[in-house]
């Protein structure tokens, strides 16, 4: 039997050396890891009818707890805790729960000690624990004596014949007093600022008492009473600050004796200056070089003059070293309010297109880096030695108060310099879009577009596009710089709004631009508009009569008078004023083509009006291209006039004509009729003939019987083969022309057309031949024109008497072809000839004459 006790012993030995029995500084005991009625592991009991561990045994303990049982013995029962590291001067809170089963009186003495023994002193005494129910202890600070482990005693020291006791909820730690955090330094001025922090959170303990603050010169924390300062606001105002000095400023808590530790410190910097408010701008130009302007601060960076560069005045300099970049510049401290939003804006660039440089600006309570609270931008590849403009995206602020822009220079060692300039903080604004356009226009789209506002910083754009000139009070987001309108109406006039979205913020809309759609698709010239397809008092289909801006309106109306006797355009006056547009139909225009305009006008003889008339790129006041195509002011007398303007061109488009009435108030109507736009016909001379001797030719002609425009000259000039010219000719502004020196019996082409200003009508054709000398007893036909020569087909013979016989011959004297004629005029058909040269002998009442021809 001893043997097996002694083995059953050395077993549960083994088993206690594997326990992790470390003493701890945090203990908590809730006895759930004990398997019941085991105590949990590195814990002893002892004495009569000892502690053992239960499984919920009622009276408000629902788990396992620790449990001592009555008998009929008084109790003398011990329980210890694991050993517990407490360290001497450290404030401990102690907490556990107690009861008993409620059908006795129970009595429980707790000892704190280092033995673990019953030789422990007595920590707390609980007699008479009667009720059924638990009860809570809690010491929130206990000092520790020394720095040793301790053990927590449980001794139930009941009467005989009484019930059961209960503990859980051992806990012993240390009393938490934490640091508050969110530590900040706001306001600040130059003597001046506020600390704020959140309060103390997540302590064991609510003892809170004060907090203490100090604000010292170097990174050390106060030790001095007087350094450290008391209050239990989480908000101090402080006004004993130096200018241009860096603090560090350390907080902690105290919860009645226990103090926390002191925060890792926060560092700010007084400025030399008082703060600024927007908009702030630094060109350097106050500065005297290499110091830095007033009010700003900042290690090696200096201000340096005319550096070169694209930066051609005082500039904020970095000169590259050895060592990597870490220097600072601060500006001047401004105030910066919550719920606003700014930019910052500002040049930089660096000396060289073969180093790379970086550049980061910051946002900080205080002119220094450990002050920043946020990064603006950061730019790592600055290079090409020319400067370059930056505007931030929108800059906020947490709080209210006084802010710095840092510039930070952290380029790589050995790299290239760094500069700046024209520095500025101004309140963040969308700008308006610049130069809006409306092009494409058709009856029902358009493309409309602009260019950014002058200090992009737009993100996207709304575009409204109403039938009124109102601004509107929404629009249609477009992330781009141009939007297509698709679901536009014929013959309506547009209003175009566009305003900027940057970030949480709409710019401005624009100033309108307007634009009409085509009533209906252009058309080509020739273009003819006499009212006579309008329905009474409608305008023709595919113009345009806009509303009028004052006055009325333009309208058709039959037989108005005043030599107006079919249907004919209309502006009845008002007692106000008139400005009144009516447009054509769109023309397409080709460039290099000359056209003619003509319309008739007039007014119905009782009053004094005004009209102009204009070319447009769409039918709308807005496109009017150059000057006024027509104006007609003091239109009096009743009567019909007609304007017409020749030798128009444009370049290839389509084109409006617009006829604006703009008579003073209460005149009367104004008409108009007749309007067409053709191409130039300058017409061709007609009846052209040749009077010939063996030498002189008098050519002679009439002028054109056809075209639309006033002839100016004639050229003329002359040949001895069948080609139109392209040089060379003459002007001539009679209708004849006589040529001497001639060749006796040569065959001549005289050619003639009309020029009508910067225009040529097509050349005429006029062959002659010349007579030829006649010899003794020769009798020889005269003035015996043939043509064309070269012939093809059909060959041409007019003489001044009557031919009767034509004879054909070819070059060796055979004859080929002989024709009968009897005619002044005769027509010789020569198609079955072969290609060649041949003579052709016309033999007529008066005599003969041989002509040599070329047969194609």
């Amino acid at each position: 039997m001893k043997k097996i006790i002694l083995l059953l012993g050395l077993c549960f030995a083994s088993q206690t050396w594997a326990q992790d029995c470390t003493p701890l500084s945090y203990y908590t005991e809730n006895f759930e890891t004990a398997t019941v009625p085991s105590l949990p592991s590195c814990s002893t009991a002892s004495g009569s009818n000892t502690w053992t561990t239960a499984n919920n045994p009622g009276n408000g303990f629902d788990n396992n707890t620790l449990k001592y049982t009555g008998n009929t013995q008084a109790a003398n029962a011990w329980f210890f805790s694991k050993g517990i590291a407490m360290t001497q001067s450290v404030w401990y809170k102690i907490s556990y729960r107690y009861g008993n089963n409620g059908v006795s009186t129970e009595d429980l003495v707790v000892t704190l000690g280092t033995t673990g023994t019953s030789a422990d002193p007595a920590f707390q005494t609980h007699a008479g624990i009667t009720g059924g129910t638990p009860t809570t202890f809690l010491l929130t600070t206990f000092p520790a004596q020394s720095t040793a482990t301790y053990y927590l005693g449980f001794h139930a020291t009941s009467a005989a014949n009484q019930g059961n006791i209960y503990v859980d909820d051992i806990v012993v730690e240390p009393v938490t007093c934490n640091n508050p955090e969110n530590i900040q330094v706001t306001n600040l001025t130059t003597t001046g600022a506020t600390f704020t922090w959140d309060d103390t959170a997540n302590n064991n303990t609510d003892m809170f008492t004060v907090y203490h603050y100090g604000y010292m010169t170097s990174n050390t924390p106060p030790t001095n009473a007087g350094d450290i300062h008391y209050n239990n606001l989480t908000s101090n105002d402080v006004t004993d600050l130096q200018p241009g000095t860096t603090y560090y400023l350390f907080v902690r808590t105290q919860c009645q004796p226990v103090v926390g530790g002191w925060s890792e410190p926060v560092i700010f910097t007084t400025p030399t200056c008082a703060a600024t408010t927007v908009p702030y701008t630094e060109d350097f130009e106050t500065a005297t070089t290499p110091s830095l302007p007033s009010c700003t601060s900042g290690d090696q960076w200096v201000t340096g003059a005319n550096p070169g560069s694209g930066f051609e005045s005082n500039a904020l300099q970095y000169t590259a070293g050895t060592e990597t970049a870490n220097a600072w510049f601060f500006t001047q401290g401004i105030q910066l309010n919550v719920g606003s939003f700014y930019k910052l804006r500002y040049s930089y660039g660096n000396n060289s297109s073969e180093t790379t440089e970086s550049l980061a600006t910051v946002i900080a309570t205080s002119p220094n880096a450990a002050s920043v609270i946020g990064t603006v931008n950061d730019l790592t590849n600055i290079t090409g030695n020319t400067p370059t403009v930056h505007t931030s995206g929108i800059v906020t602020v947490p709080t209210s108060g006084v802010y710095y822009f840092g510039f930070n220079a952290h380029s790589e060692a050995n790299a290239g310099n760094l500069y700046v300039d024209n520095i500025e903080v101004k309140d963040w604004d969308c700008g308006v879009p610049l130069n809006i356009t409306a092009t494409a226009i058709t009856p029902t789209s358009a493309t409309i577009s602009w260019e950014t506002p002058e200090e992009n910083t737009s993100f996207g754009y709304l575009v409204a596009h109403p039938t009124t000139n109102t601004a509107p009070e929404s629009g249609e987001y477009v992330p781009a710089l141009t939007k297509e309108f698709t679901d536009l109406t014929p013959g309506t006039t547009y209003y175009i709004f566009v305003r900027s979205q940057c970030g949480p913020l709409m710019g401005d809309w624009s100033e309108s631009i307007s634009f009409t759609t085509p009533a209906c698709e252009p058309t080509t010239v020739p273009y003819i508009l006499d009212f006579e397809s309008a329905t009474v008092p409608a305008t023709p289909e595919c113009t345009i009569a806009q509303e009028a801006i004052s006055g009325n309106d333009w309208v058709t109306a039959n037989n108005p008078g005043s030599g107006f006797t079919s249907n004919t355009l209309v502006y009845t006056a008002t007692n106000d004023a008139a400005n009144s547009w009516f447009y054509t139909q769109g023309i397409q225009l080709t460039e290099g083509t000359l056209y003619k305009v003509s319309y008739k006008y007039g007014n119905n003889g009782t009053s004094t009006e005004n009209l102009k008339v204009t070319l447009n790129s769409n039918p709308n006041p807005n496109y009017q291209i150059g000057n006024n195509f027509g104006t007609h002011e003091g239109i009096t007398g009743g009567t019909q006039e007609e304007n017409s303007i020749e030798y128009f061109n444009m370049p290839t488009g389509v084109y409006y004509f617009g006829f604006n009435a703009y008579s003073e108030a209460g005149q009367g109507a104004i008409y108009i009729d007749d309007f067409k736009i053709e191409v130039i016909d300058c017409g061709e001379p007609t009846n052209g003939s040749a009077t010939v001797t063996t030498t002189t030719a008098t050519i002679t002609w009439e002028a054109a019987t056809s075209g639309n425009a006033t002839p100016n000259v004639y050229h003329i000039t002359y040949g001895t083969t069948d080609t139109l010219p392209t040089e060379g000719w003459e002007n001539e502004s009679g209708t004849s022309k006589t040529y001497e020196g001639l060749e006796p019996g040569t065959q001549y082409y005289a050619f003639i057309r009309v020029q009508c200003g910067p225009s040529n009508s097509g050349w005429i054709t006029i062959p002659f031949t010349t007579e030829e000398v006649a010899g003794l007893g020769d009798n020889t036909l005269k003035n015996i024109t043939a043509y064309p020569n070269p012939v093809k087909d059909v060959l041409n013979l007019n003489a001044q008497s009557t031919i009767e016989k034509v004879e054909v011959y070819s070059i060796t004297g055979q004859l080929v072809h002989t024709q009968n004629v009897n005619t002044q005029n005769a027509v010789i058909n020569l198609q079955q000839l072969s290609t060649g040269a041949y003579l052709v002998n016309v033999i007529g009442e008066n005599g003969s004459k041989r002509i040599k021809i070329i047969k194609e």
